[in-house]
């Protein structure tokens, strides 16, 4: 059995052979603007750790993942969810519809670890069927939000082992007074070497 990940919106082409309304439209001029307020600026995803295989947990079918995109801010992000949003558990498309098709499965092993505290690294059981019903989308990723916040609280306790530039990677008091507003789920998926465990695809934004 294998796991198909599907579009949710249709792709737009540009049939065009300009690529800039500036070339299409001769002596235009498109006139420079400053993203508007409350705009993301940049996005880091967050370095993934190549998994080794490990025959101890339950298989799951080869490249089984969940998107997400945002239904409330277009305007911000191409493709994700803000933690913040997750948590008031708005904004995040499909997210009354299942996490997960049909399997069998009763839970998932989610692999949490972060750059400068890998070796502080964790895995939760988060289970995928509750009340006899499976867990929808939306409640999926407000798991791996509060998988994701215990982390944090570990890992301060911890060493920040270093070794990224400035130290941009820090748990930080004030990284993580901000971590709500500045990190987006895009994905979770067993697609990093172990079919039995799952990651986080989560990116890091800065706000104009």
């Amino acid at each position: 059995m294998s796991a198909a990940v599907r579009g949710l919106h249709p792709v737009c082409m540009n049939t065009s052979s300009y690529s800039t309304l500036s070339a299409a439209v001769p002596g235009a001029s498109l006139p420079h603007r400053p993203a508007p307020k409350n705009t993301i600026v940049s996005r880091t995803p967050v370095p993934a750790k190549p998994l080794a295989p490990s025959p101890g947990w339950e298989s799951w079918p080869r490249n089984t993942a969940v998107m997400y995109e945002s239904t409330g801010r277009p305007w911000a992000m191409l493709r994700g969810v803000l933690f913040m949003d997750i948590s008031k558990g708005v904004h995040v498309s499909h997210g009354d519809l299942p996490a997960f098709p049909p399997t069998g499965k009763a839970s998932i092993e989610l692999r949490v670890s972060w750059p400068g505290y890998r070796h502080l690294e964790r895995t939760y059981h988060i289970a995928i069927i509750a009340h006899g019903r499976p867990i929808t989308r939306l409640q999926l990723a407000q798991e791996v939000v509060r998988c994701y916040e215990r982390f944090f609280s570990h890992a301060r306790q911890g060493h920040y082992a270093g070794g990224h530039e400035n130290g941009s990677w820090q748990i930080t008091s004030d990284f993580l007074s901000q971590s709500q507003s500045r990190m987006v789920l895009r994905s979770i998926s067993n697609t990093h070497g172990n079919q039995s465990v799952f990651q986080a695809e989560v990116d890091v934004v800065t706000w104009a």
